[in-house]
C-alpha cells in the first residue's frame, strides 16, 4: 500500500511539473454595460488610455513629457511609450485587437474580441457588450488560476471593464433616469448681454421669489435655462419650484411638466465656468443610450447662486426625455 502511495504521489508530482511547460491558450469574456464604438474607441485612440489604465495615467501625470502616443492610422496601430515600457495595440479588424507589452525585454501579449451582449429571451441591446479574450499559459495555470502572478492581460481587461462599466468614470459625472419630482414652476425671462449674467440673475429670482411669498407660495429650487442669441446676447428663463399650479398674470408665467415626466439627471459641483463639461457628458449620454429630448434643458441650483465665472456651485442638469414605456 506503501510503495503504491509512493507511485501515485510519485506520478502527480511528475505531472505538475509536466504541466508547467504544457503551453495552453485560455478564454474568457465578461459583459460590459457599455456600447461597441466606445469599446473600440477606448482601445484605439491613444490618449483614452490615460482615461482608464492606471500605469498610463500615473506616468503621465507624473511626467507627461516622457510620455510618447503615437498613432498609424494605415495600419491600425497605437504605441504608448512610458516608464521603460511600451504598449502596442493592433487593430485586426473593426471588433478585435491584438495588445502587446514590451518592458525590460520582456514580452506579453493578449487577444481581444467585442461584440453584443445578448442575454437569452431579451431583446439585444447596444448599450451592452461582451469583450472575449485569449492570452498564452500553462497547463499549470489553468490548473491552478490562484498560483498565476497578475498578468498584462488580467490588469487591462480589469480596468478597461471598470472604466467602462463605471458611470462617473466613463462620462464624468452622475446621470441618472428618473421621473421629475418638482413639476410647477413660476417663470421669468429675459434678454441681455453676457456680461450682466449675474447680476440679472439675482434680479430675477428675488422677483420671483418676492412673488412667490406675497401670494403664499411655498418655493423650492431655482432653475435656469440659458439660450445663445447673436451677438453677445443671451436669454435666460429663470424659474422657481412651487408646490402647486397656480394662475399667473403679468409678466410672470406658470409652467408645468407632465405629471409622468421622466427625466435625465447629470449632478455637477464645481466653478460655474466649467459647467460645459457636464452638458458635453450629457450630449455624449444620450447618444449613447439612445434618448430623445422632449423639451429645453434647465439647471437646477443645490447652492447660492453664482456670481462669476469662478463661483463654486452645486447643481442638477435636468433634460426631460421622451418615456418608451
Amino acid at each position: 500500500m506503501k510503495k503504491a502511495f509512493q507511485a501515485i504521489l510519485l506520478i502527480v508530482i511528475c505531472f505538475l511539473i509536466a504541466s508547467y511547460f504544457i503551453p495552453v491558450i485560455q478564454q474568457k469574456e465578461i459583459p460590459v454595460s457599455n456600447t461597441l464604438e466606445n469599446i473600440v474607441s477606448s482601445l484605439s485612440q491613444p490618449q483614452s488610455w490615460i482615461k482608464w489604465d492606471a500605469s498610463v495615467r500615473d506616468a503621465w501625470q507624473n511626467d507627461s513629457t516622457k510620455c510618447q502616443f503615437t498613432q498609424d492610422s494605415a495600419k491600425h496601430v497605437i504605441t504608448i511609450n512610458f516608464q521603460g515600457k511600451k504598449i502596442t495595440v493592433t487593430q485586426t479588424n473593426y471588433l478585435s485587437f491584438q495588445l502587446e507589452e514590451t518592458s525590460d525585454h520582456n514580452t506579453d501579449y493578449f487577444i481581444l474580441s467585442v461584440a453584443p451582449y445578448i442575454e437569452k429571451e431579451k431583446p439585444q441591446s447596444n448599450q451592452n457588450s461582451k469583450i472575449a479574450y485569449a492570452w498564452n499559459s500553462t497547463l499549470f495555470y489553468k490548473i491552478f488560476p490562484f498560483f498565476h502572478r497578475t498578468s498584462f492581460c488580467e490588469e487591462t481587461i480589469s480596468s478597461l471593464a471598470s472604466y467602462l462599466n463605471d458611470q462617473v468614470k466613463y462620462y464624468g459625472f452622475p446621470i441618472k433616469i428618473k421621473t421629475a419630482s418638482d413639476i410647477f414652476f413660476i417663470t421669468r425671462k429675459d434678454s441681455i448681454s453676457r456680461s450682466g449674467l449675474f447680476k440679472t440673475l439675482h434680479i430675477l429670482f428675488d422677483s420671483l421669489d418676492l412673488f412667490c411669498h406675497q401670494n403664499h407660495l411655498q418655493s423650492g429650487n431655482h432653475n435656469a435655462y440659458y439660450d445663445s442669441l447673436p451677438g453677445d446676447s443671451l436669454k435666460i428663463l429663470a424659474g422657481i419650484n412651487i408646490d402647486k399650479a397656480f394662475i399667473v398674470e403679468g409678466i410672470n408665467q406658470f409652467m408645468q411638466l407632465p405629471p409622468t415626466q421622466v427625466v435625465a439627471i447629470a449632478d455637477f459641483e464645481g466653478p460655474f465656468r466649467d459647467r460645459s463639461k457636464v452638458y458635453q457628458a450629457m450630449k455624449k449620454y444620450f447618444i449613447d443610450k439612445e434618448l430623445i429630448k422632449s423639451g429645453v434643458c434647465f439647471e437646477k441650483y443645490l447652492s447660492p447662486l453664482p456670481i462669476s465665472d469662478t463661483s463654486i456651485i452645486k447643481m442638477e442638469l435636468v433634460y426631460p426625455i421622451r418615456s418608451f414605456n
